[in-house]
């Protein structure tokens, strides 16, 4: 029996649910689920799209190919072309099975409070104004965590709200020096620190799964996050949606800025391929059942366009259907490795954690973010 093991960082509650699906599909698919690499025939990796190309060319661990066990229709028709991962023209190749696409441009409210506080805001200088009047109801009504990524994602948020979609994919999937030090640029991190006021000053002390418990109870009002943050919520989910709603950042609402999955075989070395059972993973993770079973679990969209049931976010799940014959309305992350390499994104990272936390100056995290283009390439 192939036995596989699955390396990954999934702690929270929804995570965890995310697991037990990915489990129970393969082992009904006849597999056998080990807790070491080393009892291992197949080793599974969860990777961002940039962790699996950086595999394929060789600055990381091998993925294993696995269109060779699949038909040209799973791979052509059943996923969605822009979650691939890496596009082969020459071939029909699959490098990592996308499974769970999450909407990154999210604001989640507390519902009584955004009812309180009237319109929903419909640009950046509204929100502000609402977070304004939101410091009157609660101390601090902006949420934010100890995690790097929770800033960057905001800032990302600012920037496309601010500058386009055109503007971000040159700065962050470009790498174009003349987008990165653009006055657009300094004007996210100018509206990015006067964000500081917002934010409690122990917020380094909160993980991000916190957060969801924090907008649902009022202790804030507004956290940008992405769709991760949905089966999070206390309560079943008409308890959930009736303390706190979902917005999108204002200036994105016709973008889905997406976060991907791909659990990825990845070559061990010294140990054989195990092709029979890398062929039952590959079938196994792109059931139509088990992709909307995975997305039902962690609050995302299914990968594949055949998944089976009600998908948690209706609108999104249309988007990803239109952006066959409009493809500027799926917009990769920077912040999760979707388009931009892990260099340069940690560099951008940094620089905007030092510049929100300590206050870094102005001119020299721009510098830094200048900079980091050139690790795009």
């Amino acid at each position: 029996m192939s036995r596989v093991f699955l390396r990954h960082h999934w702690t929270s509650p929804s995570e965890r649910a995310g697991v037990r699906v990915v489990r129970g599909a393969l082992e009904s698919a006849g597999l056998r689920w080990v807790d070491t690499v080393h009892a291992a025939s197949v080793v599974l990796a969860k990777l961002p799209a940039q962790g699996v190309w950086a595999g394929v060319t060789g600055r990381g661990p091998r993925p294993v190919d696995l269109g060779r066990f699949l038909t040209p229709y799973d791979i052509e028709s059943r996923v969605f072309p822009h979650f691939m991962a890496v596009m082969a023209p020459s071939q029909l190749s699959l490098y990592g099975v996308p499974i769970g696409v999450f909407r990154s441009n999210c604001v989640w409210v507390h519902a009584g409070l955004a009812q309180r506080l009237g319109a929903r805001p419909e640009s950046i200088v509204e929100w502000i104004d609402w977070l304004d009047r939101a410091s009157a109801l609660v101390p601090h009504p902006l949420g934010l965590g100890r995690e790097p990524w929770q800033v960057c994602l905001l800032f990302e948020a600012l920037v496309l709200g601010l500058c386009g979609v055109d503007f971000h994919r040159q700065a962050f999937g470009m790498g174009v020096a003349e987008a990165l030090s653009a006055p657009c640029m300094r004007q996210a991190l100018v509206v990015l620190g006067s964000l500081r006021r917002f934010v409690a000053d122990d917020c380094v002390n909160h993980s991000w799964h916190v957060l969801a418990r924090d907008v649902q109870a009022g202790r804030c009002a507004a956290v940008v996050m992405g769709d991760w943050l949905r089966n999070e919520f206390d309560g079943d989910p008409p308890k959930s949606e009736s303390t706190a709603a979902k917005w999108l950042m204002p200036g994105t609402e016709n973008c889905y800025l997406y976060n991907v999955d791909y659990l990825t075989p990845i070559v061990v070395p010294g140990q054989t391929l195990d092709r029979g059972g890398l062929a039952m993973v590959a079938r196994a993770l792109l059931d139509a059942d088990v992709q909307g079973q995975f997305g039902r679990a962690k609050g995302a969209l299914p990968a594949v366009r055949d998944a089976t049931g009600l998908p948690v976010d209706i609108e999104g799940w249309r988007l990803l259907h239109l952006s066959s014959l409009n493809p500027d309305l799926l917009v990769p992350s920077m912040t999760f490795e979707q388009a931009t390499p892990r260099g340069m994104r940690d560099a951008i990272a940094m620089a905007v954690k030092r510049f929100f936390f300590h206050r870094a100056g102005l001119a020299d995290t721009l510098e830094a973010i200048a900079r980091a283009g050139s690790l795009a390439h």
